[in-house]
């Protein structure tokens, strides 16, 4: 998990290792990586995400989840 990002991925949505590179290849920050065991955050650039949406519009339905982890740091308005 990232200090400020956490990519919670389903693994059980992903059918395929070419639907998995397909999601991580889409990232222009390359925050995933994916192979036979499965999609994952990069350990190093999940933090890196820039929130442009292609692997929640791109990846199974639900298979994807970006959780800000700052916000609970925010002042409220």
């Amino acid at each position: 998990m990232g200090l400020f990002i956490e990519l919670k991925i389903d693994q059980s949505k992903f059918a395929t290792l070419a639907e998995r590179q397909k999601t991580a290849g889409l990232c222009p920050v390359d925050a995933f990586v994916a192979d036979e065991a499965g999609l994952r955050p990069h350990p190093e650039n999940e933090d890196e995400c820039t929130f442009c949406n292609l692997c929640l519009q791109q990846s199974p339905a639900g298979s994807i989840e970006v959780v800000k982890s700052y916000q609970d740091f925010l002042p409220k308005r």
